[in-house]
């Protein structure tokens, strides 16, 4: 969900870093490749795909000036999840009243009966599948918890 692929066009050569965001602020280099005789649909965002990942690992060293390390500054925007929980939606019977999307498809719904909020943390594959990441019930949830304008994680 939040693995990413970036990518820069230098000269002939294409420098590639798949990166993994665990929130806005963080992020994790998994893997990084050079291409120096890229596809031409790789150097295009339109038709640049996960098949044009590939090339040389970059030899990096601090030490020596011909194999500088990749810097990497990519700080993360949170994209809306292209899949929403429909108008619709219950648990347990109840309709949900509050709903917080986390981007990649997964979402925290909810649903407050007497003082009781019942959430569910959601990942939809597609329009018709999800999946349950986690269930909570909290009988003394903070007030903030309880409006759509205040629900947060």
């Amino acid at each position: 969900g939040n693995v990413w692929i970036i990518a820069t066009l230098e000269g002939d050569t294409l420098t590639m870093i798949k990166i993994r965001y665990t929130d806005k602020k963080t992020s994790s280099v998994l893997a990084k490749r050079r291409d120096k005789k890229p596809d031409k649909a790789c150097i295009k965002q339109e038709t640049f795909a996960e098949s044009c990942f590939k090339g040389d690992v970059p030899e990096e060293d601090a030490k020596d000036p011909k194999k500088p390390p990749i810097k990497v500054v990519v700080p993360g925007e949170r994209e809306p999840s292209p899949i929403v929980p429909a108008k619709d939606s219950k648990i347990d019977d109840k309709p949900v009243t509050m709903k917080l999307d986390l981007g990649g498809n997964v979402w925290i719904i909810a649903t407050l009966e007497g003082d009781t909020l019942t959430m569910i943390k959601i990942r939809y594959t597609d329009k018709k599948t999800s999946s349950v990441l986690a269930k909570r019930r909290d009988k003394k949830p903070d007030k903030a918890c309880i409006k759509q304008e205040t629900f947060a994680e």
